[in-house]
């Protein structure tokens, strides 16, 4: 299909692209509008001007043209390009839709999302077209140009895509299948990577032998008694072994005798403290005065007084 056919338009509903009906096959045109097709562009016949067209949800994907221009095309994505058209192939005819109708123009074809994630959506045009052989053998053709080079195995792998189709005798099912075979090849050649345990992985606890309680001497004569005498003696009673964990000091009830003591210290010392009042108080003492003795007259009198 040319370049010149194909109308783009965005709305603010979203963008579209918009192909005019010719030779329409009525069956499978029907079939198309009423049934949204996995893999393929959601699409909606629309008048404008007495011209019925046909306008494509193009909404968040890019053309495998715009994606060839920006980013070299890899093995995996070839073989993942080939596989999906042979599905859709398949699926189209399990609704009765003739396989034709599977446009394979590089303008056509829309990718959606990057790398691992990507998607492949194609468009469903009902109308009169080349054969699908055809259209398949031009793709490949295109892809060939678009190839990393520097992988020898892409390259390799292409051109014997490309050569099966040029010979005319062959179906896109037998490269499927083809492709199939050599990735399971490939995962059977790679070497089988010992499997690490995660650490976070239980542990089986072993548990650690009992040890074993020797008889005592009371215990033989209980047995002895028993089996030669019929002598039943009780059983010693064990002692059970009780470990005393240390306590725990309870910081609440520590300050809580450390304000209890500061309060009964606080109470004793204001019962110690008197105030006397007017009536208690002591008459006071005259004081006595002593006569002094003079050294001058304790000379002249021995008796030792002064006048």
């Amino acid at each position: 299909m040319n370049s010149n056919e194909i109308v783009y338009e965005r709305k603010m509903t979203g963008s579209f692209m918009k192909l005019r009906c010719d030779e329409v096959r009525p069956l499978d045109e029907k079939i198309l509008l009423k049934n949204n097709i996995p893999g393929f562009l959601p699409i909606e016949k629309c008048y404008v001007n007495n011209e019925g067209q046909y306008w494509y949800d193009i909404s968040g994907v890019q053309s495998l043209e715009m994606r060839c221009q920006y980013n070299d095309i890899k093995l995996e994505f070839l073989e993942k390009l080939v596989v999906s058209i042979c599905n859709k192939m398949e699926l189209l005819e399990n609704h009765l839709v003739s396989a034709e109708s599977l446009v394979l123009d590089p303008q056509l074809i829309h990718i959606k999302g990057v790398n691992q994630d990507e998607e492949i959506y194609f468009t469903a045009y009902p109308a009169q077209m080349k054969t699908i052989c055809n259209t398949f053998s031009h793709l490949m053709e295109y892809m060939l140009t678009k190839l990393d080079h520097s992988d020898a195995e892409a390259i390799h792998i292409a051109y014997g895509i490309y050569e099966k189709t040029i010979n005319g005798n062959y179906s896109i099912a037998d490269i499927r299948n083809a492709i199939i075979e050599e990735r399971q090849k490939k995962v059977a050649e790679k070497p089988v990577e010992e499997v690490i345990a995660p650490i976070s992985q239980p542990q089986v606890r072993v548990e650690e032998p009992k040890e074993q309680i020797k008889p005592t001497l009371y215990d033989k004569l209980r047995v002895y008694l028993l089996e030669q005498l019929d002598i039943r003696l009780p059983e010693q009673k064990k002692q059970a072994s009780v470990i005393e964990k240390p306590k725990k000091q309870d910081i609440n009830r520590k300050w809580f005798k450390k304000e209890k003591r500061k309060e009964n210290r606080e109470k004793l010392d204001d019962t110690m403290l008197i105030h006397p009042g007017s009536e208690a108080a002591p008459e006071p003492v005259p004081r006595q005065i002593h006569p002094t003795v003079c050294l001058s007259d304790y000379r002249e009198h021995p008796q030792g007084q002064c006048h």
